[in-house]
């Protein structure tokens, strides 16, 4: 079935995050992040375009796709990660897990929660969205020149877009993306939709 936000990719699912069970260490994980969110948020204010995942749908979203639609390899990307809790739980879930956000205090944040839970989860500091990728126009060449590697270089990216946005991501993945790499986007509310490169 082709997905009507992310033309040109197929959309294998669209669910409610399922309800769960989550363990001590999960539990701890999301506390500690919406803490350290909350302590950011008094301290330094609001960062405009950072809109969050509630890290407890996430992690029943992340859950149920690993359990019901594997990812061919367990590389995983969240594009604009935030706070880190997000990646930080795909880690958790057995996934190899890295993170692009483009503030350096929240990068900064991320890699301390990721140490604190004892998880060796990378955060690197730049835009998922290559040159060029507004306009359509990315050349291959230079999928790497703002992170040193290709945001699309993986088996599941995670996103919670802008929907404005989504266009973009699809060309992106359309273009760029392996056959059979499954993107997870997050719409708000319990909403995820599960969509893979044909």
């Amino acid at each position: 079935m082709q997905a009507e936000c992310f033309p040109g990719l197929e959309c294998v699912a669209s669910f409610d995050a399922p309800q769960l069970r989550r363990s001590a260490a999960i539990d701890a994980l999301i506390d500690d992040g919406r803490r350290r969110a909350a302590d950011f948020a008094s301290a330094a204010g609001r960062i405009p375009s950072l809109v969050a995942t509630d890290p407890a749908l996430a992690h029943a979203a992340l859950a149920n796709v690993v359990e019901r639609w594997p990812p061919a390899g367990r590389r995983f990307c969240e594009w604009g990660s935030g706070f880190g809790v997000v990646t930080c739980i795909a880690q958790a879930l057995g996934l190899r897990a890295c993170g692009i956000e483009q503030a350096a205090a929240l990068v900064a944040i991320s890699r301390r929660l990721a140490a604190d839970h004892g998880l060796d989860v990378a955060f690197h500091e730049g835009s998922y969205l290559p040159p060029g990728s507004h306009e359509r126009r990315v050349l291959a060449a230079r999928l790497d020149s703002e992170l040193g590697f290709s945001p699309l270089d993986f088996d599941l990216v995670y996103i919670y877009p802008w929907p404005a946005e989504r266009p973009v991501v699809a060309y992106l993945f359309r273009e760029f993306a392996r056959a059979g790499t499954l993107l997870l986007a997050y719409h708000g509310g319990a909403r995820f939709e599960l969509l893979r490169t044909p």
